[in-house]
Parts: C-alpha cells; sequence; structure tokens
C-alpha cells in the first residue's frame, strides 16, 4: 500500500459515498417543458468544506419509460496501480484472533486471506511496538530498558519478543500459510521513550501558548537519536525477516504530530527529512531493500495548505535492491 494510492483511493472512495450514501442525497425532479428527469446531486471535499452541487445530467426522453444507464470499464486502461488490500495487524485484532480454537483461527484466517476460497487479503501493515489499539497493557516498544538504564545507543536491549509473545509473528505465519503471496510493511507510533524529549511512550499533549482550544504534541523526537531511530528500524526489519517475514516498506512515522494521548510523536518536517536520510543510509548499509512511505496521515490533511505537516503524498526513497 502506497501512501500516495491510499490518499486517491481515499478520495475516490470519499467521493463515491458522498454521492451516492451520504445526506444531503441525490434526487430526481420532472423538467418544467416534459423533457427526462434531470439527476442533481452535492458534494463535499471534507469536514471543512461546504456542500456544493454537481452539474446536473438529464436522463431519457419524456416519455416515461425506463431508462438505461451504461458505465463502461476498460480493463485495457491503466489508471492506477495498487500494491495490495488488506488491513492492520494491530495486537488487537490478533489478541482476538487467539481467542479462537486452532480450528475457528485458521477458518477465519483462510476466509480473509486465501486468494482461492476467502477474500484474499493480500497487504498488511504490521506494528514497530504498540499501535493505538491494544488489549494488553502496557504500551511497549521495540527498545524498553530495564530500571537505572537511561540510553541505549548500542541498541543493546532492542527485541522483538512481545512480538512473539503475543502471537503476531504466529499470525503472520498463518497468514503466509493461505496466501503465499500476501506483503508486508510496518509503521512506528512513536520512537522508544528513550529517543524523546519527554521521555514517555505513550503521547502527551497541552495547550498550545494562548490558546483553549488546540492542542500539540509535547513528546518530540530527540535530534541526537535521529540516527539511532533509523538504526532501530532496521533492526526492526532484520529481525522479522529472520522468522521469515519480509518488511518491504516503512511508513516514516504513523500520524507525526498528532496530539492524543496513546503512543504518538512530533517530528518536525526539518527531522523526517533527516530521518529519511538516514534510514537510506542505514538501510543501504545493511543491504536492505526496504521502501519508505511518507505522509502516512488522514485524508483529511492532504488539501488543508496550513497543515503543519507535509502535503508531499508521492514519495518513495528506496535503496538499490542488492541483497534481499
Amino acid at each position: 500500500m502506497r501512501r500516495s494510492i491510499i490518499g486517491t483511493a481515499a478520495a475516490a472512495l470519499t467521493t463515491l459515498a458522498l454521492l451516492v450514501g451520504t445526506e444531503p442525497a441525490a434526487h430526481a425532479s420532472r423538467a418544467a417543458h416534459g423533457d427526462g428527469p434531470v439527476v442533481t446531486g452535492t458534494y463535499s471535499t471534507g469536514a471543512d468544506h461546504a456542500w456544493q452541487p454537481l452539474p446536473s445530467v438529464r436522463m431519457g426522453d419524456g416519455s416515461n419509460a425506463a431508462t438505461d444507464a451504461t458505465v463502461v470499464a476498460d480493463p485495457s486502461a491503466i489508471r492506477q496501480k495498487y500494491s495490495g488490500i488488506g488491513f492492520s495487524l494491530d495486537e488487537t485484532s490478533v489478541s482476538n484472533l487467539w481467542m479462537l480454537t486452532p480450528a475457528e483461527r485458521d477458518r477465519a484466517v483462510r476466509l480473509l486471506v486465501d486468494p482461492a476460497t476467502g477474500a484474499g487479503l493480500d497487504r498488511f501493515r504490521v506494528t514497530i511496538g504498540s499501535p493505538d489499539v491494544i488489549e494488553h497493557l502496557p504500551f511497549w516498544s521495540e527498545d524498553d530498558l530495564p530500571p537505572g538504564v537511561t540510553e541505549d545507543f548500542g541498541l543493546k536491549y532492542f527485541s522483538i519478543q512481545r512480538d512473539i509473545d503475543l502471537h503476531i509473528i504466529d499470525t503472520i505465519k498463518l497468514i503466509q500459510h493461505y496466501n503465499p503471496k500476501a506483503t508486508f510493511f510496518a509503521s512506528a507510533w512513536s520512537a522508544p521513550a528513550w529517543m524523546k524529549t519527554n521521555n514517555r511512550f505513550t503521547g502527551e499533549v497541552a495547550l498550545k501558548p494562548g490558546s483553549t482550544t488546540d492542542y500539540y504534541q509535547v513528546g518530540k523526537l530527540r535530534d541526537d537519536c535521529i540516527d539511532v531511530f533509523a538504526r532501530y528500524y532496521a533492526k526492526f526489519v532484520q529481525a522479522y525477516a529472520r522468522h521469515g517475514i519480509r518488511i518491504d516498506a516503512l511508513t516514516l512515522l504513523n500520524e507525526p504530530g498528532m496530539d492524543v494521548v496513546y503512543p504518538a510523536m512530533d517530528i518536525s518536517v526539518a527531522q523526517q527529512q533527516k530521518l529519511a536520510l538516514a534510514m537510506k543510509s542505514r538501510f543501504h548499509a545493511a543491504r536492505l531493500d526496504t521502501q519508505l512511505y511518507v505522509h502516512d496521515f488522514n485524508f483529511w490533511d492532504w488539501h488543508n495548505p496550513t497543515a503543519p505537516r507535509p502535503r508531499t503524498t508521492t514519495a518513495s526513497s528506496t535503496t538499490p535492491p542488492t541483497a534481499r
């Protein structure tokens, strides 16, 4: 799932929903001079934008006969490519699967991913540490420190053991069993606590100075931790590869700067640029051909010219495929 593709697909699907399934609904009215009915409708590009009228379309010849509308799909004309359709493997969804019996779990996964006997879903997002939705507290990163240790620039304490214990790895292996062509990318909601200015893995929000309604994310990536955060990402990809799971892409960070209290982190545009370059260097050194997706954010943000986050929706940084 490339971010640009998801953004465009979301735009298309949202527009479609607005046209056919959302109030104010489209309606038909009889024209004044006995011609066919005029079909009108409205649309909006987001919550901050007023509903606008669509161009009117006249249907039929006024004879009250049934009117056919033909939609032509030309499979020879490639409009847009996408890498797959699927869902996030957050810890809550995995936990629910593992509350089932083995037979029920196998059947559920098969129905979701088997390309012959199921839905054929084939693109999945893996979370790097805790996302916002988990079943088992506490939230965790892949480099939590023991008492008395304050930093880990050598990533001595890096581990995906929690991913193993919570059956995330097992679930991915089950997906691979029923759909060998399934692919995976990954996102972190936050850097480990010790890499952040407030030393907290979870989010911390505060009112913006002078405001009574606008909040900001207090925890920011430390400037001196940009390179180690890039190495953290590389170690995650390598750790999953040792379990037979290829992570073919990472997003720079899930929803950077989101003002929430679940795992989250602010990362400035300048830091994002430096992190992307550090990741490219570190991944190349590790002989990883992992892609990097940017602007991992929500659909409503793309059209906002004053958004503090980068509006780039089409970007990828890929190191040469020297080794798998």
